[in-house]
């Protein structure tokens, strides 16, 4: 009989304490707001803000322009020379190479005798 009383009253608080967390989790839910982190994206300066969102100022508004990634040039070796060289649009290169000193800086190749194709080796006339 004890034993059965416990059972239950262990079911009951169990019950209890689910339907307790669940309704705590919903509330939680429906009444914190998260900010959208897309709001700040085109944000021309840094915004300093209280833990509650309100603002404190704004600091550094500078002329910033919104560039994909694909347009970043990225600082690579060279496969000739094995030196530091960029790749991409061409319109950064002075910020991508301005950690390289001028002596590990790939001087270019253009004038470089080239070397045969992948084919031209294949059906090269004996």
């Amino acid at each position: 009989m004890a034993r059965r009383v416990i059972l239950r009253a262990a079911i009951f608080i169990a019950g209890f304490g689910f339907v307790a967390g669940s309704t705590l989790f919903a509330f939680a839910w429906f009444t914190v707001d998260i900010p959208d982190a897309n709001a700040y994206v085109n944000s021309q300066s840094t915004i300093i803000q209280y833990s509650n969102g309100s603002e404190i100022g704004r600091i550094g508004a500078q002329n910033r322009q919104i560039v994909p990634l694909a347009k970043i040039p990225l600082n690579l070796r060279c496969r000739k020379c094995g030196k530091t060289t960029w790749a991409g649009c061409g319109n950064h290169v002075k910020e991508v190479m301005r950690g390289v000193s001028a002596a590990n800086r790939c001087p270019g190749h253009e004038n470089d005798p080239r070397e045969p194709g992948f084919f031209s080796k294949l059906f090269k006339k004996s």
